[in-house]
């Protein structure tokens, strides 16, 4: 009988531990966030026929030109991937620290968001978003690698105020980060007078209803 009741003892105490850690273990896998899974981003590559390095675009946004890309996220537009034409539309330059458009004009729209892609050769590209969700970080290049990636504003005589690193379609890391800003001051932008946010979005415009970053 005392083995019996040992027996007993010990296939309650087995079943008893494998409920209490089963809903554990459940909730740990479930609340490891989507992010977490990706990989860490790889450092850039410099390419042939750069000056910079570059990185590629997520694995995940591979074909989302294709109206049937992912149908579970119910997009309401689909990117388009620009020309070599189309893109020098959105090439800025730069006098006096000040961005010039493509046209010759300044770049100004105080207050507004604009996002910007630089290339292996250290040219910029700025579009607005608002009003263009077909323009996506990836359009610029065709889904190609690029140096950097981000968002920036300028105030309303064309000069730099702030700017940050935050793609959703590409990889961005602190070695990203100082190639944009090195080369920035190369075009003579001060950037003493610009707030640098070195991980993620503007913290003070999350009361804005703005695009989210591409």
């Amino acid at each position: 009988m005392k083995t019996l009741a040992l027996a007993v003892l010990a296939v309650i105490f087995v079943s008893t531990t494998t409920h209490a850690t089963a809903p554990a273990n459940s909730c740990a896998v479930s609340a490891i966030k989507k992010k977490d899974l990706e990989p860490p981003p790889a450092p850039p590559v410099l390419r042939p026929g750069d000056t910079i390095p570059t990185v590629t675009m997520k694995e995940f946004f591979i074909g989302e030109t294709d109206p049937n890309w992912h149908p579970e996220m119910h997009r309401k537009v689909v990117p388009i991937y620009m020309t070599p034409e189309q893109r020098k539309v959105y090439e800025v330059s730069f006098a006096n620290g000040v961005f010039m458009k493509a046209d010759g004009s300044v770049l100004v729209d105080p207050g507004n968001l604009f996002n910007y892609v630089m290339d292996g050769n250290g040219n910029f590209y700025v579009f607005d978003q608002v009003g263009h969700d077909e323009i996506r970080h990836s359009s610029i290049f065709d889904g190609g690698p690029v140096a950097g990636a981000g968002e920036l504003i300028v105030d309303a005589t064309g000069h730099l105020t702030a700017i940050n690193i935050n793609s959703g379609h590409y990889p961005q890391t602190q070695d990203c980060l100082t190639n944009i800003l090195n080369q920035l001051t190369k075009n003579g932008i001060d950037l003493t007078k610009v707030q640098i946010v070195k991980e993620g979005g503007f913290p003070w415009l999350q009361f804005f209803k703005k695009p989210k970053a591409s």
